[in-house]
C-alpha cells in the first residue's frame, strides 16, 4: 500500500466531528510565511482573545437578556471553531508528513563516518602547526 493511499485512508477514517470541523472555512496559515504564523500565534491570537472578552462584556451589559446570552455564545463558538479548525489542520498536516515517505533517505552509518572524518581532520589541524607560526 502506497503512502498516499495510507494518508487518504487516514483522512477517510476520521470521526464525523473532525470531518465536519474540516469543512469550516478558515484563513489558511500555511500560505503565509513561518514568520507570519509566529506573529499570528504570539500577537494576533492574544489580541483576538482580549477583543472577545471585551465584546462579550459589552454584549452582556448592553443587550437585553435573551439576546445577550445568544450573542456571547455565538461569538465564543465562532472563535473556538476557527481555532479548532486551525489546530486540527496543523495536526493532520504533521500526521501526513510522518506517513509520507520523503525523498531524503536517512543513512546513519554514512553520516557517522562523515562525522568521524570531520573530528579526525579537526584533531589533525590542532596538532599540526599552521604555516607562519613558529614552533618552540
Amino acid at each position: 500500500m502506497s503512502s498516499e493511499n495510507r494518508v487518504n485512508d487516514f483522512r477517510a477514517e476520521l470521526p464525523l466531528s473532525y470531518r465536519i470541523l474540516l469543512k469550516v472555512p478558515k484563513l489558511s496559515l500555511e500560505s503565509f510565511s513561518e514568520r507570519f504564523q509566529g506573529i499570528f500565534w504570539i500577537i494576533v491570537l492574544p489580541v483576538l482573545f482580549m477583543c472577545d472578552f471585551f465584546a462579550n462584556l459589552a454584549f452582556l451589559t448592553m443587550l437585553p437578556f435573551p439576546s445577550n446570552c445568544l450573542s456571547v455564545f455565538l461569538l465564543t463558538l465562532t472563535i473556538a471553531l476557527l481555532l479548532l479548525r486551525i489546530l486540527l489542520e496543523r495536526a493532520l498536516n504533521t500526521r501526513d508528513a510522518m506517513l509520507k515517505q520523503g525523498s531524503y533517505r536517512w543513512d546513519v552509518e554514512k553520516s557517522f563516518q562523515e562525522y568521524e572524518q570531520l573530528l579526525r581532520s579537526r584533531k589533525r589541524q590542532e596538532v599540526e602547526p599552521v604555516d607562519g607560526e613558529e614552533t618552540q
